[in-house]
């Protein structure tokens, strides 16, 4: 893959901006790529997102941070 594709937009935690645009995660590029990935699995990218929604509610409470768009960052654009 080239250099600044959706696979380098990962979360760098304990922030959960994106490593690559800064963006809050999963940024516009890590949800093309998350899609992508878990293609006719939604359950699973389901799964994957509230764990990872999970896990960033426990570091941005420890470490100050907004914490009220979580749901709509992480679940709330799956359809």
């Amino acid at each position: 893959m080239m250099p600044g594709t959706a696979s380098e937009h990962v979360a760098a935690r304990p922030s959960w901006r994106c490593a690559e645009c800064e963006d809050p995660w999963p940024c516009a590029d890590a949800r093309i790529n998350l899609a992508e990935q878990h293609h006719g699995c939604p359950t699973s990218l389901t799964l994957y997102l509230a764990s990872c929604m999970y896990d960033a509610l426990e570091d941005l409470t420890e470490n100050p941070g907004p914490v009220r768009d979580l749901y709509d960052r992480f679940l709330g654009w799956l359809r």
